[in-house]
C-alpha cells in the first residue's frame, strides 16, 4: 500500500479509539481497557466516561455499535502499524461544550450526552457524522484499489452511513415521545433547544408506509414492505 494510502487510512484511527469508546462506555460502562486492552496499546484512558441512562432497545444498539468499531480498530491495526489511544475528552462537560457552539449560545441546563436516549443519541449522532464526510473527502486522495474500493475505505464508510441511517431513525421514532416526557431538571432535551422560524415554507406531510433513508451517496424512499431488506441486510458489524 502506498505511503499516502497508510497516513489516510492510519488517520481515522483516532475517530475509531472515540466512537469505541463513547459507545461501549455509554452502553457496557467499561472501554477498550477492559474490552480489548491490546487495542488501546496502553493508551491514555478516556477523560470523562461514563455509562449512560438508556432504554434497553438503546442501550443494545449503541453495544452493536460498540462492538463494531473494536472490529474496526482490529482489522486497521492488524494490517497497519497504527498508534496507541491518545487522549480523549468524552466527558458530559465536553458534549456540552459542542452543543453550545452548535446553537451559538448556552444551554440552561446544560447539554448531558449521558442523561437519557435522545441526548445520547444526539451525542453519538455527531460522530459517524463527521467520519462520513471525512472519508468522502479522503476516498479521491487514496491510490490503491486495496484502500480504496476493496478494501478499508469503501468498508468503514458503509459503516459510517449504516450508523448514521440508524440513529437518524432512532431519533425521529423517539420525536413523539419527547413531546409527551414530563420535564425533567438537570438536563437538556432537544426541545429545550431554538426552534428556527420559516417564513414561506410548508411542512411536508408524513408518507404513511413510507421510509426516507439518508446514506451520504445514495438517497432513497420507498415502500416499509424494502425496509425490512435493508434492515436484515445493513449489519452492524
Amino acid at each position: 500500500m502506498p505511503k499516502l494510502d497508510v497516513e489516510l487510512v492510519e488517520f481515522p484511527l483516532h475517530l475509531k479509539y472515540l466512537e469505541a469508546e463513547f459507545f461501549l462506555w455509554g452502553s457496557l460502562g467499561y472501554g477498550l481497557d477492559k474490552f480489548a486492552p491490546e487495542l488501546a496499546d496502553s493508551g491514555w484512558p478516556p477523560i470523562g466516561a461514563q455509562i449512560a441512562k438508556l432504554s434497553p432497545l438503546i442501550r443494545d444498539v449503541i453495544t452493536q455499535f460498540g462492538f463494531q468499531e473494536v472490529g474496526h480498530l482490529r482489522a486497521i491495526k492488524d494490517t497497519l502499524t497504527g498508534f496507541a489511544r491518545l487522549i480523549l475528552n468524552i466527558s458530559r462537560e465536553s458534549f456540552a461544550t459542542v452543543m453550545d457552539d452548535a446553537f451559538r449560545h448556552p444551554l440552561k441546563p446544560p447539554f448531558d450526552a449521558y442523561a437519557n436516549d435522545i441526548n445520547y443519541l444526539l451525542a453519538s449522532y455527531v460522530i459517524p457524522y463527521v467520519g462520513l464526510t471525512g472519508y468522502v473527502g479522503v476516498n479521491p486522495k487514496l491510490q490503491s484499489s486495496t484502500a480504496k474500493r476493496d478494501g478499508y475505505c469503501s468498508t468503514l464508510l458503509e459503516s459510517f452511513k449504516t450508523e448514521n441511517c440508524v440513529l437518524l431513525q432512532l431519533l425521529t421514532d423517539s420525536e413523539t415521545e419527547i413531546e409527551s416526557e414530563p420535564e425533567t431538571e438537570g438536563r437538556s432535551h432537544l426541545t429545550d433547544m431554538p426552534q428556527p422560524t420559516t417564513s414561506g415554507v410548508q411542512p411536508v406531510p408524513q408518507l404513511e408506509g413510507f421510509h426516507y433513508c439518508a446514506t451520504g451517496k445514495d438517497n432513497s424512499i420507498g415502500p416499509s414492505s424494502s425496509r425490512s431488506s435493508n434492515e436484515n441486510g445493513g449489519a452492524l458489524i
